[in-house]
C-alpha cells in the first residue's frame, strides 16, 4: 500500500509488516492485538468467535496504553522534505535508517525539489530556478565525473551544505500500531503533519479496522484540544572567541548530570552483589561488553546538553535516537562557513585528502558569496511580506539549529564509540569530543572504565583524554 502526498512529491509505503501468527485478512492488526491479549490466559484469537474478539479489540483501545497494541509492527518507506522530516525525526518511539549525503549525491537532483503545495505559481517557479542554481554550485564542488578523471573534489558531505533548505530525504520507518497512534496524537496539532496523520488513519482503516473504528471518535478531539507550540526559547551560551567548529557559533553546554561514579557502584552493589571500590564493581560490570550488549544500570547515569550546530550536522547526531531530543530551534541568521575543506578519496568515503591554502581560501570565498547570496534572497522575501515558512525554502542546508538532548550512559556508550572515531564526520566527531571531555570530567572512573573496556574505535584526542 502506497499513499502519495503533497501533489505527489512524498509518499508512505508500507513495506511490511509483522502480526502475531502472521495472520492474513482484513483484521490483521486487530487480530494480532487480540492474541497478544488472549496469550495471558494460554488462549488464541483463532479459539474465539468473531464478536467476542472483536469485543475485546474495542476493550484494549479503551484501555488507552494497552500492551497488546504493540503487537503489530508494521515498517513503511517514507519520502518527506527535509524540513518535515528534521521534525519527524524528534518522535523517539520508532526506528530509522535515512538515506545519507555522504554516501550519495540523490538528494541534489532535481526531483527531489519540493515546492510546497500551496506555493503561489511564481514563488514555485522562483524556488525551482534557485534549487537548480544550488545544483550548479553542489556540482561546481562534486562532480563525479571530474573526480573520476582524477580531479580534487569536495567530499559529498561538505557539498550538501549548498542544497536549499527544499530537498526531499528518504527513510524507513518502523514502528508498532501502538506507537504509530502515539506519532499522530505528537503531530496532533502540527499543520505540516496533517496531510501525514490522514495517510496514516487510511492505513489503520484497512489493517486494524475495529482498532480504527475506536481510535477515530477521539481523533478529532486529540487535534482540537491541542494546541500548536511556540518557537523554542533561545538558549544563552558561554561566549567564546572560538567555537566547537573554529568560528564564533558553534557551542555545546551542559545542562545537568544525572548521578555519578559513586551512585552508579552503589546500584550495582545492589543489583549484582559485586563487592569491591567504586572503580572494582563499575569494571567488574562492564567486562566484555560490546555493542548492544550493555547493562540496564547504564541508565542510572546522564548528560543532559544543549547544543548548537549547523543543520546537515544535526542531521548526523539524530540517526542516535536512544537519546531524548527536543526543543529544535532553528537559527536562520547564521550560517556554518567552512574555513578547512575535505576532498573526496577514491576507494573510501571515510579517508579525505586536504586542500592546500590557496584552494581553501577559494573555497570559502565562493561558498561565502553563495551564502549571502541566499541570505539576501530570504530578507527580500520576508521585506515583500512572504511568511517565514515560505521564505525558509530558500536558505542554504548550513543554517544553525539548537537542540537539547538528553542521555544515559548506555547511549553515552556506543554514541562516543562510534562518533569519536576517525570514520565519523568531522563537525560531527567535534561535538562528541567535547561531550568525551564532559564525560570524563564527571564520570572518570566510568570513563576510564569505558576506555578500557569498551572502546574500539581510533582517536589520539580519545587517548590522550585517558592519559
Amino acid at each position: 500500500m502506497r499513499i502519495d502526498l503533497f501533489n505527489g512529491q512524498s509518499y508512505i509505503e508500507l513495506v511490511d509488516f509483522a502480526a502475531m501468527g502472521n495472520r492474513r485478512g482484513k483484521y490483521r492488526g486487530d487480530w494480532a492485538v487480540v492474541d497478544g491479549a488472549r496469550v495471558s490466559f494460554g488462549r488464541k484469537a483463532s479459539e474465539f468467535p468473531f464478536e467476542r474478539n472483536r469485543k475485546l479489540a474495542q476493550d484494549i483501545w479503551d484501555a488507552s496504553d494497552a500492551s497488546p497494541i504493540s503487537q503489530f509492527i508494521v515498517q513503511f518507506r517514507v519520502r518527506m522534505p527535509i524540513h518535515i522530516a528534521l521534525e519527524w525525526f524528534l518522535f523517539p518511539f520508532a526506528e530509522y535508517n535515512e538515506i545519507s549525503g555522504r554516501y550519495t549525491k540523490v538528494i541534489s537532483e532535481m526531483e527531489r525539489c519540493f515546492v510546497p503545495p500551496d506555493f503561489p505559481d511564481d514563488l514555485a517557479g522562483f524556488l525551482r530556478s534557485d534549487f537548480e542554481q544550488s545544483q550548479r554550485m553542489y556540482k561546481s564542488l562534486y562532480d563525479p565525473r571530474k573526480f573520476e578523471a582524477g580531479e580534487k573534489q569536495v567530499a559529498k558531505e561538505l557539498a550538501r551544505a549548498v542544497l536549499l533548505y527544499s530537498f526531499s530525504t528518504e527513510f524507513i520507518f518502523a514502528v508498532s500500531l501502538r506507537k504509530l497512534a502515539h506519532f499522530m496524537m505528537f503531530f496532533g496539532a502540527n499543520p505540516n503533519f496533517t496531510e501525514i496523520n490522514e495517510a496514516f488513519l487510511v492505513f489503520i482503516r484497512e489493517y486494524a479496522p475495529i482498532f480504527a473504528g475506536r481510535f477515530e471518535p477521539y481523533w478529532s478531539k486529540i487535534t482540537a484540544q491541542k494546541s500548536s507550540l511556540a518557537e523554542p526559547s533561545e538558549i544563552m551560551f558561554a561566549c567564546e572567541e572560538t567555537g566547537i567548529l573554529d568560528d564564533n557559533f558553534s557551542a555545546l553546554k551542559l545542562l545537568k548530570v544525572i548521578g555519578s561514579d559513586k551512585e552508579l557502584a552503589q546500584t550495582i552493589r545492589f543489583s549484582r552483589g559485586y563487592q569491591g571500590s567504586t572503580e572494582e564493581v563499575i569494571r567488574k560490570l562492564l567486562r566484555g561488553c560490546r555493542r548492544d550488549d550493555l547493562p540496564p544500570e547504564l541508565s542510572e547515569i546522564g548528560l543532559r546538553l544543549a547544543i548548537r550546530c549547523p543543520v546537515y550536522v544535526f542531521r548526523q547526531m539524530y540517526r542516535h535516537k536512544r537519546a531524548a531530543w527536543y526543543g529544535l530551534r532553528e537559527i536562520t541568521d547564521h550560517f556554518y562557513i567552512p574555513q578547512q575543506w575535505r576532498a573526496q578519496t577514491k576507494g573510501s568515503r571515510y579517508v579525505f585528502e586536504q586542500f592546500n591554502q590557496r584552494e581553501n581560501t577559494a573555497l570559502t570565498q565562493a561558498f561565502n558569496e553563495y551564502v549571502e547570496e541566499r541570505r539576501n534572497r530570504y530578507g527580500e522575501f520576508l521585506l515583500k511580506g512572504i511568511p517565514p515558512k515560505y521564505a525558509e525554502r530558500f536558505l542554504p542546508y548550513c543554517f544553525y539549529v539548537q537542540v537539547l538532548r538528553n542521555s544515559d550512559g548506555i547511549e553515552l556508550f556506543n554514541f562516543l564509540n562510534l562518533r569519536c572515531d576517525w570514520h565519523a564526520q568531522e563537525e560531527h566527531r567535534r561535538y562528541a569530543m567535547k561531550i568525551a571531555e564532559i564525560f570524563a570530567e564527571q564520570f572518570p572512573i566510568l570513563f576510564q572504565t569505558w576506555y578500557k573496556e569498551y572502546w574500539t574505535g581510533e582517536s589520539d584526542a580519545i587517548d590522550s583524554l585517558y592519559k
